[in-house]
């Protein structure tokens, strides 16, 4: 590049001073050397020395120029929580044409509440031909929720201490990390059953962006705990905004698990937060349950029903009714798990004898049928013991081998029978091998109106106790299917 001779922009005088174009500001350069006298070498391009602005140069003996530059002319320091601190750098260059080494210092001019100088002495700036530059650092500390503004000015020990100034913004925020729900509790599970994934939500509480930084799962017993459909980290979350990922638990060794998760953000209050995981598995089926299918992707997939026992025990004999014979009905289901389980109920079916008389027919009818039977159960049905058949019997008194005894008789014992019984009293049939003799009690009327009245019983009290024995016979197969029972009394 040629370059131009050492001598002062030409003035032309014609009568008046007048100034010439400023031809020189703006060409291509290397150095300072190429660039006239008054003019410095800057970014590559000349610019005239006399000036003070950011870019300007100076020769560094007191001229109107100064002689460094800094960068950037304004610091942006964002979002920065309520008294935490941000550093940002300004970039200061010596330009003096002097090439001498210069000393610089940063004083915040406005907004010294909350912005700081941590170059506050005069630090060494090495001559323009060392390439000499150095990095000063402004922190801002905000010290509540709000946009703050300031100013910084850059000294340098040249005669008359030229400066340049540098504006500053920041923003004071507090964001608040919030994670629900703090526990989830996945309960007993059987082993290798498939559990329901849980729900967490992160959630930005507070003022400003929240970063979070990571999620990740903390303790973790045979890694039986594992997160699913978890953003990209680092997450920003504005103000009240959130989101949410699964957390899921894979039943696989016995015992106890407990588990955790940690998220982590920058948050100067709660920087992390701790779900804490529970759960465990079983190495067999808890109390009630069965696995019926055999398979443990659904686990103990079968609960037993609350149908009562394996005998009529009042203890644990299901107690229904009373059921009256006005057509009262009653509806019970249960299943029969494991296979050999065995339901009983117990029932007393009423008789209104005053209902009857004033119709001169009796209504008892009691039935028992399966409305559901999807296992193909059968059932029996015993009466109760005693005189008036409403006391409790006993686990030898429902025994199908006893039922000769004259105070109870046992109705469809046969363990193949079908799925429905009757006892009825709510019609007059003549009996097959003497028409003369009729069963029922329809017509029927009291002992003292019955002489010579041919066809016609006496309207008794027949209330009864039930028990009503629910089992599977031999061979059929075994679900997890309900039956449904329907019990009656006055139903045609």
């Amino acid at each position: 590049m040629a370059r131009f001779a050492k001598t002062a922009p030409i003035v032309l005088l014609m009568g008046i001073a007048t100034c010439s174009p400023d031809f020189v500001s703006g060409i291509p350069c290397a150095n300072d050397f190429e660039c006239p006298t008054g003019y410095t070498c800057i970014d590559q391009k000349c610019a005239s020395s006399g000036g003070s602005g950011n870019n300007g140069g100076g020769d560094g003996n007191g001229g109107s120029g100064i002689g460094f530059t800094v960068e950037p002319s304004a610091l942006e320091f964002g979002g920065v929580q309520v008294k935490d601190q941000g550093v940002m750098t300004i970039k200061v260059r010596n330009v003096a044409k002097a090439n001498a080494p210069i000393q610089v210092k940063a004083i915040v001019a406005e907004g010294g509440d909350v912005f700081k100088s941590l170059t506050e002495d005069f630090v060494t700036v090495k001559s323009k031909s060392d390439n000499g530059s150095v990095d000063v650092q402004i922190a801002y500390v905000p010290v509540k929720i709000a946009a703050d503004t300031g100013k910084v000015d850059i000294i340098s020990n040249e005669p008359g201490s030229p400066k340049r100034t540098v504006t500053l913004k920041g923003n004071g925020i507090d964001p608040d990390l919030e994670v629900t729900p703090g526990t989830i509790d996945f309960g007993s599970q059987f082993k290798g059953a498939i559990v329901p994934v849980a729900k967490v939500t992160v959630k930005n509480n507070g003022e400003g962006t929240l970063v979070i930084q990571s999620i990740a799962i903390g303790q973790n017993p045979n890694n039986q705990y594992s997160l699913a459909n978890v953003p990209t980290m680092p997450k920003n979350l504005d103000t009240n905004s959130s989101f949410t990922f699964d957390a899921a638990f894979k039943p696989s060794i016995p015992g106890d698990a407990p588990g955790s998760i940690v998220i982590k953000a920058e948050d100067r209050d709660k920087p992390e937060a701790v779900v804490s995981l529970r759960g465990s598995v079983q190495a067999a089926c808890e109390e009630g349950k069965f696995d019926i299918n055999g398979d443990p992707v659904d686990g103990c997939e079968c609960k037993r029903d609350k149908a009562g026992g394996a005998n009529c025990d009042p203890s644990v004999v299901k107690v229904l009714g009373p059921i009256a014979d006005d057509g009262t009905t009653v509806t019970v289901t249960g299943n029969l798990v494991p296979e050999d389980d065995v339901d009983w109920y117990t029932v007393i079916a009423s008789d209104n004898v005053a209902q009857d008389l004033a119709d001169f027919c009796d209504k008892f009818h009691f039935k028992a049928i399966f409305k559901k039977n999807p296992d193909n159960l059968a059932m029996n049905v015993f009466l109760g013991c005693g005189a008036l058949n409403f006391d409790e019997c006993t686990v030898a008194q429902c025994d199908a081998a006893d039922f000769g005894d004259t105070n109870r008789a046992c109705f469809n014992a046969d363990p193949n029978i079908n799925d429905v019984f009757e006892f009825a009293l709510d019609s007059n049939v003549p009996d097959a091998t003497d028409p003369t003799l009729v069963a029922g009690q329809c017509p029927c009327t009291q002992k003292s109106d019955t002489a010579g009245e041919i066809g016609k019983n006496h309207c008794e009290d027949d209330s009864k106790r039930f028990y009503i024995k629910v089992f599977r016979p031999k061979g059929e197969k075994t679900t997890c299917d309900a039956y449904e029972l329907e019990i009656s009394n006055g139903k045609p």
